[in-house]
């Protein structure tokens, strides 16, 4: 199923931060005019449509795809990021090559369910893998830019494509940033009930000023 995804409405749903950040988040000061300004104007430039790469998982994918390109790149961003992040990276591919970039579940214009278990990092491996097998063109090179968090997805992916039988789409070449072959563990903050990070919000937000 794939439809246009509208402009989020209000100021929270712009947050990139994932639905279990969101109650250190959803206190903050709404974001100022020109803040706003310059998030709309990214995100007309990069539009998406909401896609279900699997049941149950629909994602917001920018996608550009140049036929006859003989390279895909995809761009994975980290956690609490957005596609927004490769704005500049995006516009350089996308001049020879074809691009995808995708905000993982809970962050930027995908959905952002409640449920813990929706964050897990294997429904976020899978998840790129989905995206990964939608967007391969046989014959044509596919090569991952991923940053932070998202290596980890990246590696993971591809170790598994290359021991699966057959082996998956595959991925011709990776380029990591700010890489770690460990998924990143939870803090165990984040383990608190909502109503005890919530009390702890001020204090917490008063610690980046």
């Amino acid at each position: 199923a794939v439809s246009t995804a509208e402009r989020p409405p209000t100021w929270r749903n712009h947050s990139p931060c994932i639905a279990l950040g969101q109650p250190l988040c959803r206190h903050r000061m709404p974001p100022s005019s020109d803040q706003l300004a310059v998030l709309d104007a990214a995100h007309e430039a990069l539009p998406v449509e909401l896609v279900e790469v699997r049941p149950g998982r629909t994602l917001a994918i920018h996608s550009q795809p140049r036929p006859g390109a003989e390279q895909t790149v995809l761009f994975v961003h980290g956690s609490c990021g957005s596609l927004l992040q490769w704005k500049d990276q995006i516009a350089l591919a996308a001049k020879e090559r074809a691009v995808v970039a995708f905000d993982t579940f809970g962050c930027g214009r995908s959905p952002k369910p409640p449920e813990w278990d929706a964050y897990s990092f294997a429904e976020l491996r899978d998840d790129l893998a989905a995206v990964l097998a939608r967007f391969s063109v046989p014959g044509r090179t596919m090569v991952v830019v991923a940053h932070s968090a998202g290596c980890s997805l990246a590696l993971a992916v591809a170790a598994a494509s290359l021991a699966s039988t057959p082996p998956g789409p595959p991925i011709d070449g990776l380029c990591l940033m700010g890489a770690f072959a460990e998924p990143p563990r939870v803090p165990s903050i984040f383990y608190l009930p909502t109503f005890v990070l919530s009390l702890m919000q001020p204090r917490l937000s008063a610690g980046f000023e």
